[in-house]
């Protein structure tokens, strides 16, 4: 949890990366999961302009017509971070492009994860019922991939939208349950 302090080491890093012949070949990662882990790390030290900048880095580097997938997480992540920087309409522009990237065949823990996190900004700006659909297409997709930490994060804005539109039954049951994956999954986020 020393985030500021791996944000450093991770953009020294980045700075090095052009001095070393074939990097990539040397390297244990490549450029773009380096620039990913310096864009997560700043987000996760409050440092939402600095994840922004590096992510629009990661995204630069990949062609989303040969990789849709990765560019489609890295759009999610984007949203992420202009949410937290407190720029929702380019939030909700990014969580889009990656809701359109990652495709709906077949079903995969990638497309539960882009479809949560638009519903959980669309949560956040009480529109509850375009937040609904897509967080019980995430909680069905992920429920049929196995693919818990996206289950635990569409379960957690579901919940709340249910008990906003008055099913706190059912409401409190999924953020119960979200809360349960959460910790079990350490996820620093939900």
């Amino acid at each position: 949890f020393a985030f500021p302090e791996a944000l450093q080491q991770y953009e020294r890093a980045l700075e090095l990366w052009s001095q070393v012949d074939d990097p990539e070949e040397r390297a244990e990662t490549s450029r773009i999961k380096l620039t990913r882990r310096a864009a997560e790390t700043a987000y996760l030290s409050a440092r939402a302009a600095r994840a922004i900048a590096h992510i629009k880095a990661a995204i630069a580097l990949i062609d989303p017509d040969i990789d849709p997938v990765t560019a489609g997480l890295m759009h999610e992540r984007l949203g992420r971070y202009h949410f937290a920087a407190g720029n929702t309409d380019a939030g909700l522009a990014a969580y889009s492009e990656a809701v359109r990237l990652v495709p709906d065949e077949p079903p995969s823990a990638e497309r539960a994860r882009v479809l949560a996190a638009k519903g959980q900004m669309l949560m956040l700006l009480s529109h509850g019922m375009e937040s609904r659909v897509l967080c019980e297409e995430a909680v069905r997709i992920a429920t049929e991939v196995d693919a818990k930490a996206e289950l635990g994060h569409a379960l957690n804005s579901l919940g709340v939208d249910l008990a906003l539109m008055g099913d706190f039954d059912a409401g409190l049951q999924h953020l119960y349950r979200a809360k349960e994956i959460a910790l079990e999954l350490d996820s620093i986020d939900d």
